[in-house]
C-alpha cells in the first residue's frame, strides 16, 4: 500500500534529489515521500515563494516505472493539505501527466523547464576552441 510522509533524514541517503522536512512554525516548507513496500517511488517538495509572494512552488518527482499510478495525486494531496498558499509548480523534463495534476489541485503553472542537463556540443578543451 502506498504511504506517503514527511521526509526522514535516511531517505536523503537513499536518493539524492530528496530534501530534507524542513516545517517549522511561521515556515511552511515541507517535503514528502511517498514509500511503497519500502521503496521510495517519489518526492514532493513544497516551498514558499520568495519571487511570488503569497504563493508556494512544487517540486514533484515519480520514479518512471511508477508514473501513473496515483503516486503524483498522493503526493500532491499532502502538499495541498499542508499549505495555505495557493500551489505554482515548476514543471521539468517530459512529464505531460504533470500538467494534469497541476490542473486536478488548481496549481498555477510559473515555468516549464526543459531536462536539466542537455549536450549541446562536443567538450572542448575550456580553451574556446575545440580539443584537438
Amino acid at each position: 500500500m502506498l504511504h506517503v510522509r514527511p521526509v526522514v533524514p535516511n531517505d536523503v541517503l537513499l536518493w539524492a534529489e530528496v530534501e530534507p522536512d524542513r516545517w517549522r512554525l511561521g515556515g511552511n516548507r515541507r517535503s514528502f515521500v511517498a514509500e511503497l513496500d519500502g521503496q521510495l517511488v517519489g518526492h514532493c517538495r513544497g516551498i514558499d515563494n520568495a519571487c511570488h509572494p503569497g504563493s508556494r512552488t512544487l517540486v514533484l518527482e515519480v520514479r518512471t516505472e511508477w508514473r501513473n499510478r496515483g503516486v503524483g495525486t498522493a503526493l500532491l494531496k499532502a502538499q495541498v493539505e499542508a499549505s495555505t498558499l495557493p500551489l505554482r509548480a515548476k514543471i521539468t523534463g517530459a512529464m505531460p501527466e504533470a500538467w494534469a495534476l497541476a490542473r486536478t489541485f488548481g496549481a498555477v503553472v510559473e515555468q516549464a523547464c526543459p531536462p536539466w542537463r542537455r549536450v549541446v556540443e562536443p567538450p572542448s578543451s575550456g580553451l574556446g576552441r575545440p580539443a584537438p
